[in-house]
């Protein structure tokens, strides 16, 4: 059964590459889907092993920036291994050249030659319209433009809420693959549990999969 419940990063054109850069005191927050210049910024040489503060990161792939943040510590890789970071905050994954999540959270990996990145630990992802998305243990594909996570996720919208026991985010399509039980609370009050759904951000609609139970409290 499906049923639709409509609720509601600089571095050069290499195939992957990431930029970072020393943090400036004082920098002014941006609105949500602005994107940042790095005047006032200079660039950091990557000296392997090396412990630095406040830097702002870029992810691309052949050219095209994918997602960018700031982290408040970052260890450059010594050879083969991952960049390694910490205070995650002012984060952009992109989606057709446009701001689509902004995001927040504890720390994680980037690995430069597969451009695979890891956001481990809790975070938050908000779309411009203000839906929000609480997940944790997150990894991004530079390939497929997916992200990921094994792990409970909650997602809140003025009209509704939704609890999944794992996630896929098609950041390409523009929608979230919820899997592993789901359970839908709409403000009106109906609650729907289903074995899957799939959550179109763009739009807020949610559409639920397979044997679908519907309550009221």
């Amino acid at each position: 059964m499906a049923a639709a419940l409509a609720c509601l990063a600089a571095a050069g054109a290499a195939a992957w590459a990431v930029g970072w850069f020393w943090g400036v005191p004082g920098w002014p927050g941006r609105p949500w889907g602005a994107t940042r210049t790095p005047q006032g910024l200079r660039s950091v040489a990557a000296v392997p092993g090396m412990l630095t503060e406040g830097l702002h990161l870029v992810g691309r792939r052949m050219g095209v920036r994918q997602w960018e943040a700031d982290a408040r510590r970052i260890a450059q890789p010594l050879e083969g291994k991952a960049l390694r970071f910490e205070e995650v905050q002012d984060g952009v994954f992109y989606r057709e050249g446009k701001a689509f999540l902004n995001f927040e959270g504890d720390g994680g990996l980037y690995e430069e030659p597969t451009g695979r990145l890891w956001l481990q630990g809790r975070f938050r992802l908000q779309h411009p319209q203000g839906y929000r998305l609480d997940a944790r243990d997150l990894v991004w594909e530079s390939g497929p433009q997916r992200l990921t996570t094994q792990q409970p996720v909650r997602v809140e919208a003025p009209q509704f809420t939704v609890e999944a026991g794992s996630m896929v985010l098609d950041v390409a399509a523009g929608v979230a693959h919820l899997r592993d039980g789901v359970t839908l609370h709409q403000a009106a009050g109906v609650h729907v549990r289903a074995p899957a759904a799939d959550w179109h951000v763009e739009t807020g609609e949610v559409v639920v999969y397979g044997s679908a139970e519907a309550w009221r409290p």
